[in-house]
């Protein structure tokens, strides 16, 4: 009788496991997620070097930036960043940003200044459902890592939309994004 019931138990643990790995949901996929307040506690985790050169990596890279070009195109955005990517109910940490028209792919973006000021622009920035009027320094000189990750690509800004879009991916990037 005891030899029946344990092979009864068995029988029924290994039914329900089957069961509950059938009907759980193993999306790995990255998901966009709309822009909101809360999503600004803390910095983006900076990509180092060795990372980078994983292939593990880039492959997750490149399914992060192609989930935020259809956004691009989807939500009519002009940026993003990993902050509005989950995957698998979970934030992204990585420094990932992206601008929309034209697309590039940005890890670990930031300011890397030397270039001659021409002036100050005022831009109109929104991050969720919040609006602000920024005054920022025009030209901007950025940096970011890009495939094949062995050179650090570095871009001046030419326009004040341009100044305007990285100066606020830079903010949202460092958590710096407020009112």
């Amino acid at each position: 009788m005891k030899s029946c019931q344990s092979w009864f138990i068995v029988g029924l643990i290994l039914c329900l496991a089957w069961w509950g790995f059938r009907n759980v949901y193993w999306d790995s996929s990255p998901t966009f997620v709309k822009s909101h307040r809360s999503q600004l506690k803390k910095k983006a985790q900076e990509v180092d070097m060795e990372r980078m050169k994983q292939a593990a990596f880039r492959e997750r890279i490149e399914r992060y930036s192609d989930a935020l070009k259809d956004a691009c195109t989807t939500h009519n955005l002009t940026s993003a960043t990993h902050r509005n990517l989950e995957i698998m109910g979970g934030p992204v940490d990585e420094s990932l940003a992206v601008t929309c028209e034209p697309f590039r792919s940005l890890v670990n973006l930031r300011e890397l200044g030397g270039v001659h000021l021409e002036g100050y622009v005022i831009c109109k920035e929104s991050y969720d459902i919040l609006l602000r009027e920024k005054r920022r320094i025009h030209p901007l000189r950025v940096g970011w890592w890009s495939a094949p990750w062995e050179l650090e690509e570095a871009y001046t800004t030419q326009t004040a939309d341009e100044t305007c879009t990285f100066g606020h991916l830079l903010d949202v990037l460092q958590a710096a994004w407020s009112i």
